[in-house]
């Protein structure tokens, strides 16, 4: 299954492979504000199609450009996989990569160097060579529980699962407030708005999420005062 569509600067394909123990999403070109819909259709696709393998494989190692529309959508699939039980991991590198991190997305993935130490961790290892540097969604910090789970053990592990999801859906929530602002003051796209967080994140070596609550509560003191 492939979907695509021309943006603004650029295109964005998104093909999709259901495999018997991995399903892959590889993206080519451009995520943006305006290949949005390409970028959510493919996921859609995916969930639609019912999906059988433990493993989602995403493959971002095509994408040239990873604004914060790409990350919206990406928060949306973080918690999709957490519902469905399934493993997320994502190939990236270059400027894909780098969004990832400037957007704290790290905080809630751990990224591997290699992936076939990835591969090794999910035990979906293969004989092909794949592109380096893999994110593997943490798991719950709390051990699945089994068939046999006491109620006690079952609440442990959903509590931790529930606060993994909320810190996903808060940090999505401080992301896009600080876009608003941003987009209000300078009177650009949200696209343009994350760039300009991007930059002052890495001219000021600050997280883009922490300088998101740093502006938002600048704004509301602000506020406060008039």
């Amino acid at each position: 299954m492939k979907v695509s569509r021309p943006g603004a600067g650029g295109a964005l394909s998104v093909r999709v492979e259901l495999g018997a123990s991995v399903t892959t999403v590889a993206a080519v070109g451009e995520v943006d504000q305006a290949t949005t819909l390409v970028w959510r259709a493919g996921w859609q696709r995916l969930w639609h199609a019912e999906v059988t393998a433990p493993v989602v494989l995403a493959d971002f190692t095509g994408v040239t450009f990873f604004g914060s529309a790409g990350i919206t959508v990406l928060l949306d699939v973080l918690r999709e996989v957490r519902e469905r039980r399934l493993t997320l991991v994502i190939a990236a590198s270059g400027p894909a990569r780098r969004s990832l991190q400037i957007a704290g997305i790290d905080s809630l993935v751990t990224l591997y160097d290699t992936l076939d130490e990835a591969r090794t961790h999910t035990g979906t290892a293969r004989a092909e060579e794949r592109p380096p540097h893999v994110a593997h969604w943490k798991p719950s910090a709390a051990a699945q529980p089994g068939k046999d789970a006491n109620p006690a053990e079952l609440v442990r592990y959903l509590r931790a699962e529930n606060e993994q999801l909320r810190e996903a859906l808060d940090r999505r929530t401080v992301l896009e407030q600080a876009k608003g602002i941003v987009m209000a003051q300078h009177k650009v796209s949200p696209d343009d708005a994350f760039e300009l967080l991007k930059r002052l994140s890495q001219h000021t070596n600050v997280k883009v999420y922490d300088l998101a609550l740093q502006l938002i509560s600048r704004v509301t003191e602000s506020r406060a005062r008039q």
